[in-house]
C-alpha cells in the first residue's frame, strides 16, 4: 500500500526520527570498531614512511627512465591481462614483445 502522509500527520516526523536513531546507532558502532584498529594503521604517516615513498617512486622513475610510450602501453597491457587471468603464453609473447 502507498504511503499516504493524510492518514497518519505525524508518521513522516516518526520516520525521520526513527532514521536519524539508526544513523547514530550506526556511527557509534562504527566509532567502537575504529577504535580497534592497531594505531600503527590509523596514525598518518611520518617523516620516515614519506621518504621511503618517495625513495620507491624515485626508483620506479629510474628503472622506466628510456621507455617509451609504446613500451609502457605494452607493460600496463600486460599487467592488466596477468591480474584479469590470461593465457600465460599470451603474457610471455607480449613480455617478448616488450624487452
Amino acid at each position: 500500500m502507498p504511503y499516504n502522509p493524510q492518514q497518519n500527520p505525524n508518521a513522516m516526523r516518526q520516520d525521520a526520527m526513527r532514521r536519524s536513531r539508526d544513523m547514530q546507532r550506526r556511527d557509534a558502532i562504527n566509532a567502537a570498531a575504529e577504535a580497534d584498529i592497531p594505531p600503527y594503521i590509523q596514525s598518518k604517516p611520518d617523516g620516515a614512511s614519506t621518504h621511503h615513498t618517495s625513495q620507491l617512486q624515485e626508483e620506479l622513475q629510474h628503472l622506466l627512465t628510456g621507455w617509451d610510450s609504446e613500451r609502457l602501453a605494452l607493460l600496463g597491457l600486460l599487467y592488466f591481462l596477468y591480474k584479469e587471468g590470461a593465457d600465460v603464453k599470451l603474457l610471455l609473447a607480449i613480455a617478448y614483445i616488450i624487452l
